[in-house]
């Protein structure tokens, strides 16, 4: 199967991100790749001076230098948008010597093997790398120079390693998931964050999720806003849906926990893009669009408020502003609602119920997958409009003014997903299935506010653009 990396990828310092190589003995770049795709060679003024560059710059000849690692990079360079890389050894294996292969900004020096971790990620292992094989990488990448969020996989029945002589194939293709309409239009079309459950690397906990509320180098960290819920086990994990097959993320509190006689928001299985153990949000947005595909397992009637609120929200760094972009619930034999408040004055942020009239796609089960956004814009100092969707369907009569006080308007917000027994004893267990949350704002996310200009007001969908 062909894998690749995914690239969300805002500029750095303006050097943009460009594959990355090393490798003993001979590299050599071809030309052949799939339609669609562009060819890359090597970079003259950016390789290691033990290389020597041939063939239309691409082939690269190592000098031989013994226990010397001499890394270049290729022609190509991007700044923004969604990319894909594969990367294919060709001909003869590697037998001895080790291969690199990632990407990097230009900050990262051609001295070294890889650079530093702000600015280069590469897949490293020496002497296990068969001929023909795809050297991969998948990940999501906020490139800001502090947070990187990667993992390197490996195509099944891949070995890596070294020789004397290899081909190095490569193809950079625009990929990654399309914007939401609602997104789009609000001018929000960096993919800013996805994480995809579905893939490899998060089958491996630790490669993403804090624990122990004391790691700011992972994005992710048990607990709820302003709770650190470490003394609850770290139920959250990696599995085949029992209904669909899909692989997701699940999120499990178990009846078993009745026993830590805990109630509302301190009696969760949760985690969120801020460390409460040090106090540091590792990962934040400005103005966005989320959408987060999830499901809660079978209802029971009865039990009320046990069984949730369960699902993917929002809570701002000033304020704060707090939006659910739904929550699902599996007690009261089961339903969802969307809805937000302004903690700082008390303002509602109109969304719906499922039990009372609303706009849900026809034949709407919290059971089931659908897919729940958000869209949170502002001018930057007098308005922010919050509007909630699910498959793309605008819910509420209208979107909703979040009246921010002044210094909200400078506000940022991380991200939760939890799974809750509010009102205990729960008499069976709680699982949120997610498939993925994708964050989409835009390009200058990182660091600015992403406020607009504009007001759009159909009399029911209102943002600023």
């Amino acid at each position: 199967m062909p894998l690749g990396v995914v690239v969300a990828a805002p500029a750095v310092d303006g050097t943009g991100m460009r594959q990355r190589a090393a490798l003993g003995l001979v590299q050599k770049l071809v030309a052949a790749v799939a339609a669609g795709s562009v060819a890359e060679t090597w970079t003259p003024s950016q390789i290691n001076s033990n290389c020597v560059l041939s063939n239309g710059d691409l082939t690269a000849t190592f000098a031989g230098v013994a226990q010397a690692n001499s890394p270049g990079f290729g022609t190509r360079a991007v700044t923004t948008g969604n990319f894909y890389w594969e990367t294919t050894l060709v001909e003869t294996s590697i037998a001895s010597d080790d291969a690199p292969v990632g990407i990097g900004n230009t900050s990262s020096s051609t001295a070294t093997w890889r650079g530093n971790f702000a600015d280069t990620v590469d897949y490293y292992s020496g002497n296990r790398c068969l001929s023909g094989r795809s050297i991969v990488l998948y990940g999501v990448f906020s490139m800001i120079k502090k947070l990187f969020f990667m993992a390197a996989l490996l195509a099944p029945g891949l070995a890596y390693g070294g020789n004397p002589s290899a081909n190095l194939s490569v193809q950079i293709v625009p990929s990654g998931p399309a914007v939401p309409a609602a997104a789009q239009a609000a001018g929000f079309t960096t993919l800013a964050a996805n994480y995809d459950f579905s893939q490899p690397f998060y089958a491996t906990q630790s490669n993403w999720l804090d624990c122990s509320a004391n790691n700011d180098s992972l994005p992710w960290h048990v607990g709820n806003p302003g709770i650190s819920l470490t003394e609850f086990p770290c139920n959250i994990n990696q599995r085949a849906d029992p209904v669909t097959g899909d692989t997701v993320m699940d999120f499990q509190y178990l009846t078993s926990y009745n026993s830590y006689g805990q109630t509302g928001q301190f009696n969760t299985i949760g985690a969120q893009t801020i460390n409460n153990g040090t106090g540091t949000v590792t990962v934040s947005f400005p103005n966005f669009y989320v959408e987060a595909a999830y499901r809660v397992g079978p209802p029971y009637c009865g039990s009320h408020n046990a069984g949730g609120p369960n699902g993917v929200w929002s809570w701002g760094t000033v304020g704060p502003l707090e939006m659910d972009f739904t929550e699902l619930w599996t007690s009261d034999c089961g339903y969802g609602d969307a809805a937000g408040a302004n903690h700082a004055n008390n303002s509602p942020l109109p969304g719906y119920a499922s039990y009372q009239p609303n706009n849900l796609p026809p034949g709407w089960i919290q059971t089931a997958y659908h897919r729940y956004g958000t869209l949170l814009t502002s001018d930057g100092s007098t308005s922010a409009k919050a509007c909630f969707f699910v498959d793309d369907i605008l819910q509420s009569p209208a979107c909703g003014e979040a009246n921010f006080t002044p210094g909200q308007y400078a506000s940022r917000n991380y991200l939760i997903a939890s799974a809750t027994n509010l009102t205990p004893p729960l008499p069976q267990n709680i699982d949120l299935y997610i498939k993925y949350i994708r964050v989409w704002s835009c390009a200058s996310w990182a660091t600015g506010h992403c406020d607009g200009s504009t007001l759009f007001d159909n009399g029911s969908l209102r943002y600023w653009h």
